[in-house]
């Protein structure tokens, strides 16, 4: 191979990088018909024809190494399984790459590029540049070198502190936010470790008193409070969705649990039950429950009232907790997801941000609608 030579994912982009004239305008990647026609474009790209009266097969995290804006696209969407049904039951393509690539159109994108194996997952821009540098080229050193955070197995004696623990973390989690696109001040778990190939850094993170003092020590925010506001972010995600099929985009209505599986919406009948049941749900964000009697009909039981709420408002919110989370760097002085303040929002680059203030105060108050949605209410706490 020429020194030049590039090792590429399947989906790199193969234009050159995109001016700052190109930058999307403000809620384009909200629309479903504008991501749809980026998953296809970026098929086309590779050379992967896909008829135009069929949806695009969507991508897996191996396919989108180089393409963060439409992966951040399908997390906001609220994942691929949602996007499949909005694109009319696109076809998902699987997440291991090994059965990816037994797939016909990752077949074709395999083809088509000398630089990639159906045994190994594509590097992301991160591992091509560690293989780089460290002059690796074949597929036996790919194999031994899958993940970019085992490039290199740690000599003996390597973990001998808990400074050089929390400097590996950091690393990781750096890593994690260009790659996955995850705040890089979220405390990852265990499994995940695992998952990504770090078990030698679980591992360390346990002999040093494990996660809990690691997480303390290094300034981040506990793994359990950022997955329980990913899990309501879900949670309002898929209500919508389903009010949009069901209820003619009524979202002031609250679906009852024992038809859930068999309407396809069983991820949600799952969040609803782990935020603590329909009626509880409901109430907390403002809805009305509607059960279905033996005939068919809906009635509206009478409920405790919380004051008024709307799901937009709710997505819009943790979206913005979100996005902030994603410019922090560890090590967090005050290592809690706070609600916003209005000062927040108006050092946001996000115009419409300061919107949500008239919005807090409708809906109660920046301290109520902080307890309703999970989030620290420290106003006076620099963030």
């Amino acid at each position: 191979e020429t020194s030049n030579s590039r090792e590429r994912s399947g989906f790199r982009p193969t234009q050159t990088r995109k001016t700052q004239g190109e930058r999307k305008s403000a809620g384009y990647w909200k629309d479903i018909g504008n991501i749809e026609k980026e998953i296809r474009n970026q098929w086309v790209s590779v050379k992967v024809s896909i008829p135009s009266d069929q949806p695009p097969p969507i991508p897996n995290e191996s396919l989108l190494n180089y393409r963060n804006d439409i992966r951040n696209a399908i997390y906001q969407i609220g994942g691929r399984e949602v996007l499949s049904a909005e694109m009319n039951g696109a076809f998902l393509v699987p997440g291991k790459w090994k059965e990816a690539s037994e797939t016909v159109w990752v077949k074709e994108v395999i083809a088509n590029d000398k630089f990639l194996d159906p045994e190994v997952p594509p590097l992301s821009p991160q591992q091509a540049k560690t293989k780089r540098e460290d002059s690796m080229g074949t597929t036996e050193s790919r194999h031994r070198k899958r993940w970019i955070q085992t490039s290199a197995r740690k000599q003996k004696g390597f973990w001998r502190s808990e400074e050089v623990v929390i400097d590996e973390l950091y690393k990781y989690l750096s890593n994690r936010r260009n790659a996955r696109g995850l705040p890089a001040v979220w405390m990852p778990r265990g499994n995940e470790l695992n998952d990504a190939g770090r078990n030698d850094l679980h591992q360390a993170i346990a002999r040093f008193g494990g996660s809990n003092a690691i997480c303390k020590k290094a300034g981040l925010i506990p793994s359990r409070e950022w997955h329980y506001m990913e899990g309501l972010y879900e949670l309002m995600i898929e209500l919508k969705a389903y009010s949009d099929e069901f209820f003619d985009g009524n979202y002031s209505l609250f679906p009852t649990v024992y038809t859930l599986d068999e309407q396809g919406y069983e991820r949600l009948k799952s969040l609803i039950g782990y935020f603590g049941g329909q009626k509880f749900v409901a109430q907390r964000l403002g809805m009305t429950h509607v059960s279905s009697k033996e005939d068919g009909t809906d009635n509206q039981t009478e409920q405790i009232s919380y004051g008024k709420f709307d799901l937009d408002f709710g997505i819009d919110l943790l979206e913005f907790v979100r996005q902030e989370s994603m410019k922090k760097n560890p090590p967090l002085k005050f290592p809690i997801i706070a609600m916003p303040t209005f000062r927040d929002f108006l050092r946001s680059d996000d115009e419409e941000a300061v919107k949500l203030d008239s919005k807090i105060d409708e809906y109660g108050g920046y301290e109520n609608v902080a307890r309703r949605m999970g989030l620290a209410y420290a106003p006076n706490s620099p963030q």
